[in-house]
């Protein structure tokens, strides 16, 4: 397998081949392979962790977010193992890594088992620290921990090189020998050995009389031609549709720089076991063979970073000419491959070929397309129902009206399952609205609305004031609001006498119970079709996930931006790896932003939480264009172009606002009428939250708007220009308090027009990595090397003591290539801020020695 970033490389017997398949997903620090065990096979992710340093927490947590992304892709069809350098412990808690690791095990439940011996796995060379930082981790409830047999922490030995000590993990495991299979598909025809007379004859001698069979229905005529044009190449083309069986071809580069290496590397090889293989490393054929596998790594590495920069440069410039293509390309980064399961079971029947498999499918969707009558189920409703439908029959026939129109849909309805490339016989639908069909969200609220108008009716449920809210509704999505267990036991009598009458079933299990700001408060039990409800601690309802104190969990939030853009991304998300921060943000826009705030605007937020969701917006923007943590916050979103978070979630809560004003007759609006009436500017309620923010951006009071309400484009328009407005002032409101933005021109619309320094970057790495030069250099936050110097002691004493130095013309050094962050070892940063502080300590005594000299350094 390729081998990925320092420290991180999975290898294995080559006898284990059939076993392994290297799995797409991962960077420069994960990597993951599948392998075929047992019942389950085993998902094993090799990682190595971000070092301790001034910023490495943020890389920590993405990477972690990367893993939790595979760990979600992987969970239900594979056993889980993480192993690798964590570079943070279980086992203490002196450092941040130790805290953000066991805050992600826990929340994942994933951890170290109590076979692995407490033990140190790494030893610093100063000899002072050292810890246990190398894991394997498993989810809790795992097969796979009752075939661990042990795990062995090995002792430090002398030849052992590494300040790392082998973790040993030993598996009860039986390999499964799995052999691709071969596929069927029928061979292209050899036109080079058709005799075109026969091929003639066949088709002249037919062909009349297809004509003279022809009803006019076009797609029968197609068939009944193909038909013809097959039977006219069976008489004229040998082994005409011949079936072959192929073999899929592997996925890995190839190319005539590593096709080359490869034979030099073979061949190196192959002198040196002619000559017995010496071993000794100064051995002038082991030396020839090392530099030729050197070679060959060097070119396949490189042919990997090329394809990788090709397809950065393909998103690049799709980003700006072809909207379809960069979201194809997008999402190619993160598909799974398709793969079919071999075994599929249903009830007592397990199918394992194709036809079986098909079979079975057939019969689990004829199962639910038909009616069943089960003991709970009133037939009643459905007598009554089969006269009324004859009977509007009967009076629409003769006018013509929808419900004929609506009926045809429906009437003789069927599907097909579709299974590698084959198709089952046709199943009939005799129940049910078609998935997926615009009509059918509409037609299912038609059935769902009696059941409301009954719980209405019943008068149970919560209300806001004498406004009744027992039931909050989308299409199937029923939310029930009680201030007592009777209250919520009698709306759920009401849906299941309602959905017995009408052979409706509901599986009790998929619905739960949350208590709601009850502090010490009990629940009895809830129950559907005798069956008891689950009380949990949240639950989700319209993706939204409610809580027992009704709050967003906004860390949750955050993770799930981060883990979206990295899965899209992953290690590409830098600019140092040459990609665009134009196109970063506009994934980030796009994908992640959505995501994290989905809902919020619905929900109380507290200052904090805005600003949580507003300080991880940054880190990912200060990411992607190479700005370290001391830039300013403004230089960070006008230099993209970017709309901060806070302003997004301020639109969300006008638009839902304007869209609950313009539906003056809905429930929604006479709440929200009621909490203008009787809230104070105190209170927590959703018309509080709106008011700020109409007065935050100069807009007029929602009493206004509910009595003049604006139509969705205008009201857009107006939101737009006050906002564009609000912002322009805070970036020169901000560029005049800090003078690293002197050198930053504000745009004329900060909010969607990016700065000239990455407009003018072209869509290739080679610019992208110049731009981030430039960024630093106009926010100030690029060290030059005038300025490094000033941090030299012997220079800077000389100075304040009052020497003065002289310059040479025209005489300089420069450094070969760039310096970066990640190519120092990995307790460089450690060492600076050492440095960094005994510096200012040197400072204050150089005040004291000095204490009348007017310079500083």
């Amino acid at each position: 397998m390729k081998r990925g970033y320092g420290g991180v490389a999975i290898i294995w017997k080559k006898e284990i081949n059939e076993n392994i398949k290297e799995l797409i997903d991962g960077g420069n620090r994960i990597q993951a392979i599948h392998i075929q065990q047992g019942d389950k096979p085993i998902c094993l992710i090799n990682v190595y962790m971000p070092s301790d340093s001034k910023n490495a927490d943020i890389e920590y947590k993405d990477t972690l977010a990367q893993i939790d992304e595979m760990i979600e892709k992987y969970k239900d069809t594979h056993e889980i193992i993480v192993c690798g350098d964590m570079n943070g412990s279980l086992d203490r808690s002196s450092t941040p890594h130790d805290k953000i690791l066991k805050t992600f095990c826990k929340e994942k439940c994933i951890g170290n088992t109590e076979k692995c011996p407490v033990k140190e796995t790494f030893y610093h060379q100063n000899g002072m620290s050292k810890g246990q930082i190398d894991y394997f981790l498993f989810k809790s409830n795992s097969e796979i921990i009752n075939k661990i047999r042990q795990i062995d922490v090995l002792d430090t030995d002398p030849e052992n090189t590494s300040d790392h000590v082998p973790v040993i993990l030993t598996l009860n495991s039986q390999l499964k020998k799995v052999r691709e299979k071969a596929t069927t598909i029928i061979a292209k025809p050899k036109w080079t050995d058709c005799d075109h007379q026969i091929y003639k004859e066949v088709i002249n001698k037919d062909l009349p009389k297809l004509m003279q069979k022809s009803k006019g229905i076009i797609e029968q005529d197609i068939r009944n031609l193909e038909k013809l044009l097959h039977k006219a190449g069976e008489a004229a083309i040998p082994k005409y549709r011949r079936k072959i069986k192929i073999k899929s071809k592997g996925k890995a580069i190839w190319n005539e720089q590593i096709d080359k290496a490869s034979k030099q590397s073979k061949n190196a090889y192959k002198v040196w076991r002619q000559h017995g293989a010496p071993q000794e490393r100064s051995n002038e054929l082991k030396i020839k063979m090392t530099a030729a596998k050197r070679i060959l790594r060097k070119a396949q590495r490189q042919a990997y970073a090329s394809q990788r920069e090709s397809t950065a440069g393909k998103i690049m410039k799709a980003s700006n000419a072809d909207t379809k293509l960069f979201y194809k390309l997008i999402n190619m980064q993160r598909k799974t491959p398709l793969t079919n399961t071999k075994i599929l079971k249903l009830n007592e029947k397990t199918a394992e070929d194709g036809p079986s498999i098909m079979n079975i499918w057939q019969e689990h969707f004829q199962q639910l397309a038909t009616p069943t009558i089960e003991e709970n189920f009133d037939t009643e409703k459905l007598e009554l129902v089969e006269i009324q439908n004859n009977i509007i029959e009967s009076i629409e026939r003769e006018k013509g009206k929808l419900w004929i129109l609506l009926r045809n849909l429906y009437k003789g309805m069927s599907i097909k399952v579709k299974w590698e490339g084959q198709c089952t016989e046709d199943v009939m639908v005799l129940q049910g609205i078609q998935q997926g069909a615009k009509l059918s969200t509409t037609l299912y609220k038609c059935y769902n609305n009696v059941i409301l108008d009954s719980i209405l009716k019943s008068g149970l449920g919560a209300c806001i004031g004498d406004i009744q809210v027992p039931a909050p509704t989308c299409t199937d999505d029923i939310a029930v609001l009680a201030n007592s267990t009777a209250d919520a036991q009698g709306i759920l009598d009401i849906v299941q006498h309602h959905t017995s009458r009408d052979l409706v079933k509901i599986n009790p299990t998929k619905s739960e119970a949350v208590l709601y700001n009850a502090k010490g408060s009990n629940i009895s039990t809830l129950q559907f079709e005798d069956n008891d409800i689950n009380i949990t601690n949240e639950t989700k309802h319209l993706g939204i996930k409610r809580n027992e104190q009704n709050r967003a969990n906004i860390s949750e939030r955050i993770r799930t931006g981060r883990a979206t853009i990295y899965s899209l991304l992953g290690a590409g998300l830098h600019v140092r790896r040459g990609f665009s921060p134009m196109v970063a943000y506009k994934l980030w826009r796009t994908y992640a932003v959505p995501r994290s705030i989905y809902g919020l605007e619905v929900m109380n937020l507290l200052a904090k939480e805005k600003d949580m969701l507003e300080l991880a917006e940054r880190k990912i923007l200060r990411q992607i264009q190479g700005l370290p943590n001391n830039t300013a916050n403004m230089a960070v979103y006008t230099l993209v172009g970017a709309e901060p978070i806070a302003i997004t979630l301020d639109k969300n809560v006008l638009t839902f606002f304007m869209n609950i004003v313009r539906n003056s007759g809905t429930i929604e609006c006479e709440i929200l009428r009621r909490q203008i009436a009787f809230s104070d500017q105190r209170g927590k309620d959703f018309i509080n939250r709106v008011e700020k923010t109409l007065s935050k951006y100069n807009l007029k009071s929602s009493s206004y708007y509910i009595e003049n309400p604006l139509n969705k484009i205008e009201w857009k328009r107006l939101v737009g220009i006050k906002i564009k407005e609000y912002w322009k002032n805070e970036c020169h409101n901000e560029k005049m308090e800090k003078t690293s933005l002197k050198y930053i021109e504000i745009q004329n619309n900060p909010l969607n027009e990016a700065h000239n320094i990455w407009k003018s970057v072209k869509n290739n790495s080679k610019d992208v990595k110049a731009g981030e030069i430039k960024a630093r250099i106009s926010t100030q936050t690029y060290i030059f090397q005038a300025k490094r110097a000033k941090f030299d002691p012997k220079v800077c004493e000389m100075s304040i003591a009052g020497y003065n130095f002289g310059v040479l013309n025209n005489a300089f050094l420069i450094h070969k290539g760039f310096k970066y962050r990640d190519g120092f070892h990995k307790n460089k940063e450690i060492e600076n801020n050492r440095n960094r502080d005994l510096f200012q300590q040197f400072k204050r005594e150089l005040r004291t020695k000095y204490p009348n000299s007017k310079r500083s350094c």
